[in-house]
């Protein structure tokens, strides 16, 4: 029993003058030593620095949704497909200068024009309607049917005004 009684001593003893180095030793391994990366241009970094914040808008956008070569050609007569002619063509233009469409594809047939759109999360309902309007503004002598497909931003909006209680309420 004594030497259960001095042995226990002993290892508290042993335990308690432990000055701690090896906690202090993971203590300061744990501690990086880093500095932060920051990736701008030295252009944002003066309009930071004066507190000239612009918005992603105001800079003209992510270079990467402008979308470019859409419609461009592959073949020698200038167009990549039948459909893709020079109204459709001038039409992808004018609809892409619009702030709620991303990109915009646009088909030419005899007695149609298939508009193809993706649009900003941002976009409200009513852009298939406001697309068709501009379209017969902008070829006010046309006979042809306008049908105006849209991505998914429409779909989720429908979906999500559908599961509200109200079910009609925006």
């Amino acid at each position: 029993m004594k030497r259960k009684l001095v042995f226990g001593l002993a290892l508290l003893i042993l335990t308690g003058c432990n000055s701690g180095t090896e906690e202090q030793g993971q203590s300061d391994d744990n501690q990086q030593k880093t500095e932060y990366i920051n990736y701008e241009t030295e252009q944002e970094h003066k309009e930071r620095e004066h507190g000239k914040e612009l918005s992603i808008g105001e800079r003209g956008g992510y270079p990467q949704s402008k979308q470019e070569g859409a419609n461009d050609a592959d073949f020698e007569n200038g167009y990549s497909d039948a459909y893709t002619n020079e109204e459709a063509l001038w039409l992808s233009e004018e609809l892409e200068n619009r702030k709620d469409i991303v990109t915009a594809q646009v088909a030419s047939t005899e007695d149609q024009i298939l508009v193809g759109l993706i649009q900003r999360e941002y976009a409200t309902e009513d852009v298939p309607k406001r697309v068709k309007e501009e379209i017969q503004k902008l070829l006010p002598d046309t006979k042809k049917e306008i049908i105006v497909f849209t991505d998914n931003a429409y779909w989720e909006y429908m979906k999500n005004r559908d599961a509200k209680p109200n079910g009609n309420t925006p």
